[in-house]
C-alpha cells in the first residue's frame, strides 16, 4: 500500500482536522492542560494520553481519553486499536 503525508499548512481552523481523525495521540508529556487535546475532545475525537503527565487524564473515566503508562510507539498502537477497529467505541 502506498502512504503519503500531505502537509496541509498553518491554519485556525483545525477542527475539521480533529473531526476527520479516529483518535488523536497526545504524545506532549509538558503541558498540563494542551489545548491540542482539548480541541480534539471537541470534535468527538478520543485522546490517548502518557499516564501521569496532565490533567486530561482526569477525564479516562469518562471513556474519551486513554492513559497509557510509557511513550512507547507501540502502546499508542495498542491503545488505538480498539477506537480504530470499532467507529463506535
Amino acid at each position: 500500500a502506498k502512504a503519503n503525508i500531505h502537509f496541509p499548512g498553518y491554519t485556525d481552523h483545525t477542527a475539521d482536522f480533529y473531526a476527520a481523525s479516529q483518535v488523536y495521540a497526545l504524545c506532549s508529556r509538558e503541558d498540563p492542560f494542551p489545548s491540542t487535546a482539548l480541541e480534539a475532545l471537541a470534535q468527538a475525537t478520543p485522546v490517548i494520553m502518557v499516564s501521569g503527565t496532565g490533567g486530561i487524564e482526569d477525564l479516562v473515566e469518562h471513556g474519551c481519553v486513554s492513559a497509557i503508562p510509557s511513550a512507547d510507539a507501540s502502546a499508542f498502537v495498542r491503545a488505538a486499536a480498539p477506537w480504530i477497529e470499532d467507529r463506535n467505541a
